[in-house]
């Protein structure tokens, strides 16, 4: 059964969307200034930043954005939640523009509830098409699932069913990833049922017919599959064993394992994630790692386990030690670098969970670490749920954030996009600024007059209500070479920030300006000198 798309538009009257676009800035504007100001060519592309919070149009609360994908002219995201008369559970697709701009919501669902999987499930195939594997169960029924082929305009092309379970009312397989192959055809992974949850890989062809299916015992689910250039793949995911709990195995073009190897010490949450092949061959694996359980049974290593493709373990990198630390996802970047992407639980300090992401140079060493949050109070979390690199050297990024306990509706969650730049920054130059948090949730509330200006600029940043700062907050200019021009504090009360910032000795041309306290970066603008 096909169920067509339901849209909204950013004008039409029948849905409203709440869709919050609190900051978007384009390096492109920048660059054409300078080009006509001082008459120099334009060395590097340009990069557009964003950072959005999209709320449901008529329950406000999302499960989260669980698949970003770039387009020529924007980007679509698809995320799960309550269906938009609040029935039933749906998938929502959303088109933003290159700038971040909210243009269409797109809604497909079926009778009874559905689930698409929750760590960037959704896989593209050539012509700008996307498809999914919808699970439908309900109380009533044997869970279903189904392959849906959407176009990039977020219509449905054409649905097949392909798995259900007879055994059990309440649905005894799911579904974690699809994963598109080169000759057409489709990976799924999650877990079946012999009789009990246990990891497995369904293979379909291009139409979505199962060509095959293999169970792996011992596993509870197969979260990942990366393809191998001699078709096999390295599959990733975990076991009930509170002893290296996440499982990464390599396999024949069949699904035949070739070895099976286990992971992340004594952590509750290890998981094996997406492997990513290196050039050399070897296989790297982002999870998480507890040494010892005495100390903590909930402190961990975010960290990056580096297999041969014989199975060998090379090296485990650990990077960030705290509550529930784990990286989550790891991308080639320019250079022979990677991002590194993560979340931990923070101890003592808000919010509660923040996203991690690094930069690794080409030994897989940390060239820098930064904290992001949207919503900053006690209780907040801010995760990703999927990422990739940009054409213009950049990462966007999309999950969820929730508010806290004392923002204007605790605990609803919220779909997140955020688009960065080559450094990790959402207003060029903050990782010259001297801090590596970063809340991006109060961007939304900078003032800066004028803007052209000649003068004082004025800075005016309200905070929410129980706002804590970390010491003294210092207003930071940089040229538009990254050079640092001018820095000066600025006045704080329970409130906001309010100062201002003399720029009449600057020559004229575009800067960028940085609000930071002590520890994090708390907003930013780009600002014209005449």
């Amino acid at each position: 059964m096909t169920r067509p798309g339901r849209k909204c538009s950013a004008s039409g009257p029948a849905i409203i969307s709440l869709t919050f676009q609190p900051m978007r800035y384009s390096s492109q504007y920048a660059l054409i200034y300078l080009l006509v100001l001082f008459g120099l060519p334009i060395q590097t592309a340009a990069q557009t930043t964003f950072n959005v919070v999209q709320h449901h149009p008529s329950t406000l609360s999302y499960n989260g954005a669980v698949s970003v994908f770039e387009q020529p002219d924007g980007y679509l995201v698809f995320s799960r939640g309550w269906s938009l008369d609040s029935t039933s559970s749906g998938v929502h697709i959303v088109k933003y523009d290159l700038e971040g701009n909210f243009l269409w919501l797109k809604e497909h669902r079926r009778e009874f509830d559905v689930s698409i999987g929750y760590i960037d499930p959704i896989t593209e195939i050539p012509g700008n098409r996307y498809v999914a594997s919808i699970e439908e169960f309900g109380s009533s029924i044997p869970g279903s699932s189904y392959l849906y082929w959407f176009d990039a305009e977020g219509d449905t092309i054409r649905t097949r069913f392909f798995k259900s379970d007879s055994a059990s009312t309440e649905g005894n397989h799911g579904g974690r990833q699809l994963v598109a192959l080169p000759d057409g055809g489709f990976l799924h992974c999650g877990w079946c049922s012999d009789p009990i949850n246990t990891g497995c890989i369904t293979r379909l062809d291009s139409s979505g017919a199962i060509l095959w299916e293999r169970l792996y015992l011992g596993t509870k689910s197969i979260y990942f599959a990366t393809p191998l250039s001699n078709g096999g793949f390295i599959l990733c995911g975990a076991r009930s064993e509170q002893l290296n709990s996440a499982v990464v195995i390599q396999t024949d073009s069949s699904g035949i394992a070739q070895w099976t190897r286990y992971h992340g010490g004594h952590t509750l949450t290890a998981t094996g994630e997406r492997a990513l092949v290196h050039d050399t061959g070897d296989i790297l694996v982002p999870g998480s790692y507890n040494p010892d359980p005495a100390w903590s049974a909930y402190d961990q290593w975010a960290s990056l386990y580096v297999y041969t493709t014989g199975g060998g373990l090379v090296s485990r990198r650990d990077y960030e030690f705290s509550r529930y630390s784990m990286a989550k996802f790891i991308l080639p970047k320019e250079q022979n670098h990677y991002w590194l992407m993560g979340s931990t639980f923070q101890y003592g300090v808000d919010p509660a969970g923040v996203m991690l992401l690094w930069e690794l140079d080409e030994n897989l060493d940390p060239l820098w670490m930064r904290r992001y949050w949207y919503y900053g109070s006690q209780a907040a979390e801010s995760f990703m749920y999927s990422a990739r690199s940009t054409s213009d050297g950049g990462l966007v990024m999309c999950g969820m954030t929730k508010q806290g306990y004392t923002d204007s509706l605790p605990h609803m969650q919220s779909n997140w996009l955020l688009k960065l730049d080559e450094y990790g920054c959402l207003v060029p130059g903050c990782h010259t600024v001297g801090v590596q948090d970063h809340e991006l949730g109060l961007q939304q509330s900078l003032r800066i007059s004028p803007n052209p200006a000649n003068g004082q600029v004025q800075i005016t940043l309200h905070l929410p209500e129980s706002y804590r700062l970390d010491g003294a907050v210092q207003a930071v200019v940089l040229d538009a070479q990254g050079r640092e021009v001018l820095r000066q504090r600025v006045g704080t009360n329970t409130t906001e920030l309010r100062g201002q910032v003399d720029v009449a000795g600057l020559p004229a041309g575009l800067y960028f300006l940085h609000l930071r306290d002590e520890v994090r970066w708390l907003a930013g603008s780009k600002v014209v000198v005449e």
